[in-house]
């Protein structure tokens, strides 16, 4: 080792032995850890210090209700009528063409060319066939055909 390299490396660990020593604990903390521990045994105190330790603050324990919600969400609601919508989702797609390249089959839905495996609209293209086009989602199976 040269004489530059021997007295970079002893300045380096004379530069970074009091870092060790502020990173490494020996167990000698005096146990001011462990006592705020026990302390602390009240989850309001427990919650309050947790809030101070939060940069900007946070809202006290005794702001944040159940009440907040607006309404008590285990009590059942009376007269709730739920409003059926029938959405016609053939009406979305619109089948132009269907296109063939040697074994690769291509269709051009709401002129945009996909192939099967794709998906469009959050469909995805099952299978293309020579006069119609397969859509699937949730199990749910859409046939779009050409309208001659």
């Amino acid at each position: 080792v040269k004489k530059s390299e021997r007295n970079l490396l002893i300045v380096l660990g004379v530069l970074l032995i009091p870092v060790a020593f502020m990173y490494i604990d020996f167990g000698g903390n005096n146990g001011t850890q462990a006592e705020e521990k026990k302390s602390s045994s009240n989850p309001m105190e427990e919650a309050a210090l947790i809030m101070s330790m939060i940069p900007g603050g946070g809202k006290s324990p005794q702001v944040v209700t159940l009440s907040r919600w607006g309404r008590d969400i285990f009590n059942l609601v009376e007269n709730t009528s739920a409003k059926s919508q029938v959405v016609n989702v053939e009406a979305q797609f619109f089948l132009s063409g269907i296109m063939t390249s040697g074994f690769v089959r291509s269709a051009i839905i709401n002129d945009e060319v996909v192939t099967e495996g794709q998906i469009i609209d959050r469909y995805i293209v099952e299978s293309i066939l020579e006069d119609m086009v397969i859509l699937s989602r949730n199990q749910k199976k859409l046939v779009l055909s050409l309208s001659e």
